[in-house]
């Protein structure tokens, strides 16, 4: 798809890898599974792999050992680097703009949740944990 649309393309997968009983981290079925992004450049050329490294609800995941930055170039002067959801809350991701030299990207075209990005991610600079409800927005259709 990347190759074919001359376009950047980051997707994200299960990724399965084997693993042998000398890892302590192995499971009986010798396989480990992560949730992984892959990048892929125009020429579809797979550029960057990254595993999440802090699972959130996740139980049939590895965590990536030991933590490793997915970066890349593009072709239009960027640095790209590749982390995963819940990965933005921790120190890593900071780490990642800091020692990779990859900026926070612009997302002014985003109207969905635009709001709670801006918070996290002024959040996460100021190093102040926000908090909501759980259960804001649920509502029990018998009331």
């Amino acid at each position: 798809m990347a190759q074919n649309n001359s376009i950047y393309l980051v997707a994200n997968l299960i990724d399965r890898k084997p693993c042998n009983e000398s890892d302590h981290s192995c499971p009986r079925d010798k396989v480990k599974y992560f949730n992984t992004n892959v990048a892929f450049d125009r020429n579809g050329t797979l550029v960057a792999r990254y595993h999440k490294n802090h699972l959130f609800i996740e139980p049939f995941m590895n965590p990536a050992d030991p933590y490793e930055f997915a970066v890349f170039n593009t072709d239009f002067d960027a640095r790209v680097g590749l982390f995963i959801c819940f990965d933005v809350l921790f120190a890593e991701s900071s780490l990642l703009v800091r020692e990779a030299q990859c900026h926070p990207g612009r997302h002014e075209q985003l109207v969905v949740r635009r709001a709670s990005w801006l918070v996290l991610g002024w959040s996460t600079a100021s190093l102040v944990h926000t908090q909501r409800n759980s259960s804001a927005g649920i509502r029990n259709s018998a009331s």
